[in-house]
């Protein structure tokens, strides 16, 4: 059972009847006026298109009983109205239906106010009829002779894309002089179509690759074109695709230049006329689909958009389709195969379409593209402002929030739930307030950092002073002709430190980014050197990349270190991606085995230490999960009394979990190694594998994927030189599953995901203690069993 979206009163009642198939197929069946005589075996629908402002419309693809005539298949739509009365009235005034099943008919249905509208039959389209007229299509391409005297035959329509009311995608399959080839037909409203044939005029004169137009049909609207040029970029390989990396960056230069000349003669009015849309309305209409997610829908919204306005770096012509489908690679270049996508806005939505697109699919099913994104954003770093380019794809993946109720997928609710999370991992939070500067300024002068303030940091102060932070830079890294182009807030701890991004351009260089740590307290000179070892010695294996530690200026307390290229594994894990999580496992067991001799020391004792005040103020907070986690972690001590004298001392990162490492083309990397210490090596693994574990409960339904991540990271640790004994593994991560539980009760889903975490570490220990109290060896755990995954 699909559940149904919350449209209150009749129409909600109306939409539940149509999103289902047999009261469809019963429906439909008894609207005609022999019973039987359509002998349909189904009615599926297949899609709902929720629009503000718009009559919801349902596509349903029509199976009729084998032998009961052709076509076997069907496909068919209908609006619903606000009001299912008044349908005899107009029924009565001579509006034309029809009372049979097969192509170009209106079936009337009453008790939805509406009719089932059979292809090619679409009110909002009256040229569709025509365009599946091969006779009279053929003779718009010959230009007026006759199809058989140019020698070409066309031999079948194929509707490809139909978006009921607004506009259908169809290929004909001809036979020509030159051979067998493909003509593309797009159907649009009349207006729209002239406006779409003077759009292709004018971009064809910019040295953009479009496809080549044939003719037009203005009085029905269609418009014919060849053969969009090359493959498309999702149908290469993933080599293939990071090869054609340059030919987009130069196609998004070449588009963002375009908005420039909007109004100039060079384009015309063609492009004057594009549409600009409300960046913020697809998450508006997205946010009254799950009104328990609607805040947090409407507040990423409004903080994307105001960031992308301060922050952008102007007007360009966006190809808003944000599909890599779209694109093709070709020897010239990317070609575009659709008009209809281009749409005047901000020049970072040209890119981050695409970057959206890809970070999508990673996560749903094709974890290979986490990299072709990763090297598209490091391809046009140079080009735009990283946290205006942030914003963008934020908007981009909000604009598609609805796609999974749009498909009617069973569980949307919890897959909306996932693209959202997706989204807020995008844009930091920093990005709010830093949204509200604005970053243009005249030629030359120095911009001022959107740095927070801090009584604990006055050192930020200085840091966003461009002018004196530009001569320290060009001091530290020995670069008199360097500039210092922005400074940007990354993660700010209030009272303890701040994150800062920068970025540089050497003379004659391309920019480059760097990372800076400024700390409340005296532990800079600390870290610095932390950083140094690690990085000298490659503790984390010969192919493990670490920041490299460019300066430390004590005056301000900043550490600046080099940034690192890749991308973050969140969507790699929540694909399986099993190559990165033993990855992981391999970084760790190389820094736990390397020889490295740390100055500081954190024992067990101080590792439980702040749990009991969490656990307090949980407690106070919600008493009946505080009284749960207290239970746990009674149990926890007990399986930890035995190995209170078998604490190790290694080399450990001490806050390691997946966002501490990124993932490229080259490979794996490592950061923030602040509070490195020596400890047991159990402790690193279990912390990661109590994120893993969060991991799952955040996006349950990847939970079985994440799962084959874990288990890879699993094997990864068994088969590496350290000993990682199971039960001292499942109490360090109870350990760490029960500070999540606090920190993140509060936060969105909090009370679900709280409860998983709490159930997952009562099993993982009850699980060790069965296994150190038996003579067998039970089959690794996963992430959750399915009694956990049920509760």
């Amino acid at each position: 059972m699909i559940p149904r979206p919350p449209v209150p009163g009749p129409l909600g009642e109306r939409i539940d009847l149509a999103m289902s198939g047999p009261r469809m197929l019963a429906l439909v069946q008894d609207a005609l006026p022999v019973k039987g005589a359509a002998a349909l075996e189904s009615v599926q629908p297949i899609e709902l298109l929720l629009r503000p402002g718009r009559a919801p419309r349902l596509r349903y693809a029509l199976r009729r009983v084998a032998g009961a005539g052709d076509p076997g298949r069907l496909s068919a739509h209908l609006a619903l109205p606000e009001s299912s009365g008044g349908w005899r009235g107009r029924s009565e005034r001579g509006t034309t239906h029809d009372r049979r099943i097969e192509p170009g008919a209106r079936l009337p249905l009453p008790a939805l106010g509406s009719a089932l509208e059979i292809l090619p039959c679409d009110r909002g389209l009256p040229g569709l009829p025509a365009a599946f007229d091969l006779e009279r299509v053929g003779l718009v391409l010959t230009g007026g002779a006759q199809a058989a005297s140019e020698g070409l035959e066309l031999r079948r329509c194929r509707l490809l894309e139909h978006h009921p009311g607004r506009r259908a995608v169809l290929r004909y399959s001809l036979r020509a002089p030159a051979g067998a080839d493909y003509v593309y037909g797009q159907l649009v409203p009349g207006v729209e179509a002239a406006r779409l044939a003077e759009l292709g005029a004018a971009l064809a004169r910019t040295g953009l690759l479009l496809p080549s137009g044939l003719a037009g049909w203005p009085a029905e609207g269609l418009l014919l074109q060849g053969r969009p040029p090359g493959a498309a970029l999702l149908a290469l390989t993933p080599s293939e695709a990071s090869a054609q990396l340059p030919a987009l960056r130069q196609l998004c230069r070449l588009l963002a230049a375009l908005g420039s000349d909007a109004s100039g003669p060079r384009l015309g009015a063609a492009l004057a006329r594009l549409p600009r849309r409300d960046p913020e309305a697809p998450a508006r209409a997205a946010a009254g689909l799950v009104p328990e997610l609607g805040a947090r829908i409407t507040r990423l919204a409004e903080r994307a958009a105001v960031t992308l306005a301060a922050r952008s770096l102007g007007m360009g012509v966006g190809y808003r389709e944000p599909s890599a489908e779209r694109l093709r690679a070709t020897g010239r270049g990317i070609a575009l195969d659709d008009l209809a996508a281009f749409a005047l806005g901000p020049r970072e939505q040209v890119a981050a379409g695409l970057a959206a697109d890809l970070a999508l699919r990673a996560t749903e099913g094709r974890p290979e593209l986490a990299d072709l994104r990763a090297d598209w954003l490091a391809a046009i770093g140079a080009d735009f402002d990283p946290l205006a380019l942030a914003a963008a794809e934020t908007l981009a993946l909000l604009e598609r929030l609805a796609e999974p109720l749009a498909r009617l997928e069973p569980d949307w609710p919890e897959r909306m739930a996932e693209r959202l999370a997706l989204a807020e991992r995008r844009l930091p939070v920093a990005g709010g307030s830093a949204g509200r500067r604005s970053r243009r300024r005249s030629e030359g002068a120095p911009a001022r950092a959107p740095i927070p303030r801090d009584p604990a940091l006055p050192q930020l102060e200085a840091l966003a002073d461009m002018a004196a932070m530009t001569e320290r830079l060009r001091e530290v890294l020995d670069a008199p002709g360097l500039v210092l182009e922005t400074a940007e807030p990354m993660r700010h701890k209030p009272g303890r430190r701040c994150l800062l991004r920068y970025r540089v351009r050497r003379a004659g260089g391309e920019p480059v980014w760097l990372i800076g740590k400024t700390f409340a307290s005296s532990r800079g000179p600390r870290v610095a050197q932390l950083h140094r070892l690690i990085h000298a010695r490659s503790a984390l294996g010969p192919t493990v990349r670490v920041p490299e530690v460019l300066a430390y200026l004590p005056d301000v307390k900043l550490l600046l270190l080099a940034q690192l290229p890749g991308e973050a594994l969140a969507p790699r894990l929540l694909a399986g991606d099993g190559r990165a999580a033993a990855a992981m496992a391999g970084a760790l067991a190389s820094l736990h085995g390397s020889e490295l001799e740390l100055e500081r020391e954190h024992g067990l004792d101080r590792e439980l230490a702040p749990l009991d005040r969490r656990l307090r103020a949980l407690e106070g907070e919600c008493p009946e999960l505080g009284a749960s986690a207290r239970r746990a972690l009674a149990l926890l001590g007990e399986t930890l009394e035995p190995w209170r004298g078998r604490w190790r001392r290694h080399p450990a990162h001490r806050d390691c979990y997946h966002e501490q490492f990124l993932y490229g083309p080259a490979g794996l990397a490592a950061l923030d190694f602040d509070d490195a210490a020596m400890a047991d090596p159990c402790l690193d693994a279990g912390n990661l594998l109590a994120h893993l574990c969060l991991l799952g409960w955040q996006f349950p339904s990847r939970m079985d994927r994440v799962a084959r991540a874990r288990g890879a990271f699993e094997r990864g640790l068994a088969d590496s030189a350290i000993d990682y004994p199971k039960a001292l593994l499942a109490a360090m991560e109870c350990a760490s599953l029960l500070r999540l539980v606090a920190i993140h009760r509060s936060g969105p889903d909090g009370a679900r995901v709280a409860r998983g975490l709490l159930l997952s570490a009562t099993a993982r220990l009850r699980a060790a203690r069965l296994e150190a109290g038996s003579a067998g060896r039970p089959p690794r755990a996963g992430l959750a069993s399915a009694a956990e995954r049920r509760a």
